[in-house]
């Protein structure tokens, strides 16, 4: 449910409050927003995922990630 989804985000933004760095975070927020179905979050979890992926090409969960949800978007390429 959406307010599930919705609770998940403020979850995973508390703990990158905490850790800015947590890729696991990035990449659970990135999934909850895209799964929430609203155009914003959507538009958030893209730049959520390719940021992650500058930072840490080697990150196949925000790669795959990145590609189920934008299938018509090339990956972020280092």
């Amino acid at each position: 449910s959406k307010g599930r989804l919705d609770e998940a985000a403020r979850i995973f933004r508390a703990v990158l409050e905490l850790d800015p760095t947590n890729a696991r975070a990035t990449n659970d927020l990135a999934c909850a927003l895209w799964q929430s179905g609203r155009r914003q979050g959507k538009e958030e979890a893209r730049i959520l995922l390719e940021e992650l992926l500058r930072q840490d090409p080697a990150n196949e969960d925000a790669r795959w990630n990145l590609q189920e949800m934008f299938p018509a978007k090339e990956a972020v390429t280092t």
